[in-house]
């Protein structure tokens, strides 16, 4: 309709002017609201210039009568029945205004809860209104981009999304959907860790200290999901991903860091990396954890060397490549939490897993795999890692094995060569 882009900026003026309102702001969820106007805007063709004045003059109006109520009635109603459950908030307010002066008016625009009471309580306070006009006209003028830029151009991302092919859309999202079920497991891990479940009294102290609950649990997951997906394989998604790969190939540029990044999967790279990692807990003498990663090692490359020969639209070395990379990261990301609080070890495998989800998509991107085999060889890989944590903490009560910051240095440097090499 031709009358839409109007009543998209009326609505982004009235938005705009009752998240600065006097206590009605608390009640409005501006940015939200704020986010998906100026998104609308971005689609509608709405110039940026327009829609940020609108939104300054509306945000400028609601601290203009914001700072009125405050002089006119706030001094004579601060205790009464009305505002008793925005207490709180003025309080608050009060000790901002008292803490910080008139640089106030300008931090508080951008504190959510706070800009709606900021220029009641100026007001109140009887701060001049000559020094508070200018500082809200210009602190109006920042606050505007601020809020309305980012829903502005994710209007104009969405458009260009429409825009790429298909094969390139299908990776994002496969990409995203994987980011969302690590951050969901990880969640799970934290909430139903074993020390957690001790603390709640489901199970015992001795048996969450002695007994490996947790990587039983993920171990016995794994298998589960592997022997699954198994019987679904192959996927249709499967050879698309090959015809998409052939595509992507064309794409020079990201073709090379693509190239680069897989590069950092080669097996005689990996080795030297696990050898690495296995003389350091020899050195610091932790043999028995040393003996377990090697037979977890192995234990992988059976499953792996179980997988290639029923796996199609896959290179088998290069499924290799790409489990002993996630194994040695995997590896890695335990020896350094095993000296971290079990509820502080959920950042170093977020990690991990973002650094082996980048992996995998380079082989993915490369035709060197399809994502069926990527997600068998994932799940073994977990799986693996999964048995070698459990037969650690089977022989080791309180398993205590730091890598020093020296090691982490050399795998760094390492990686890096490797990767400039091949860029």
């Amino acid at each position: 309709m031709p009358e839409t882009p109007a009543l998209i900026l009326v609505a982004i003026g009235i938005a705009s002017f009752l998240e600065s309102l006097a206590l009605v702001g608390l009640l409005v969820p501006g940015v939200v609201v704020l986010f998906s106007l100026s998104a609308l805007a971005s689609a509608a063709g709405i110039p940026i210039a327009q829609m940020l004045i609108v939104a300054a003059i509306g945000g400028f109006i609601g601290d203009l009568i914001s700072f009125y109520l405050g002089q006119r009635f706030l001094p004579n109603a601060l205790h009464s029945k009305k505002l008793s459950k925005y207490q709180g908030w003025i309080d608050q307010g009060h000790w901002f205004i008292k803490r910080w002066g008139w640089l106030s008016i300008i931090i508080g625009r951008f504190l959510g809860p706070l800009r709606p009471i900021i220029p009641l309580v100026a007001g109140a306070l009887e701060m001049k209104a000559r020094l508070f006009v200018t500082l809200s006209f210009f602190t109006c003028l920042a606050w505007a981009p601020a809020y309305l830029l980012p829903g502005y151009f994710t209007g104009e991302l969405s458009d260009l999304w429409r825009l790429q092919p298909l094969d390139i859309r299908s990776l994002i999202n496969y990409a995203l959907t994987s980011m969302a079920v690590c951050a969901f497991a990880l969640t799970i891990y934290h909430h139903m860790h074993p020390e957690k479940m001790h603390l709640r009294g489901w199970i015992t102290k001795h048996q969450s200290e002695r007994w490996p609950i947790a990587p039983v649990a993920l171990l016995i997951s794994c298998l589960i999901l592997t022997l699954v997906f198994k019987q679904v394989y192959p996927l249709q998604i499967d050879l698309e991903f090959t015809g998409w790969a052939a595509h992507w190939l064309t794409i020079e540029s990201m073709s090379h860091y693509m190239a680069a990044i897989s590069n950092l999967s080669d097996h005689r790279l990996v080795y030297i990396e696990l050898a690495m990692l296995i003389i350091w807990l020899v050195v610091i003498r932790r043999v028995s954890i040393a003996i377990i990663s090697v037979v977890g090692a192995l234990i992988l490359y059976g499953l792996v060397n179980l997988l290639s020969h029923s796996l199609v639209y896959s290179d088998a070395a290069e499924l290799w490549n790409l489990a002993s990379f996630i194994f040695t990261g995997g590896l890695l990301a335990t020896l350094t939490n095993s000296t971290r609080a079990s509820q502080r070890r959920w950042p170093i495998y977020f990690a991990y897993f973002s650094i082996s989800l980048i992996m995998m998509l380079s082989h993915l991107w490369l035709g060197h795999i399809g994502p069926s085999a990527g997600i068998l060889v994932f799940l073994s890989t977990t799986a693996a890692l999964a048995a070698t944590r459990a037969l650690w903490k089977l022989f080791n009560k309180a398993p205590r094995a730091y890598v020093a910051g020296p090691i982490l240095l050399l795998l760094l440097v390492l990686n890096t060569v490797q990767f400039l090499t091949h860029f």
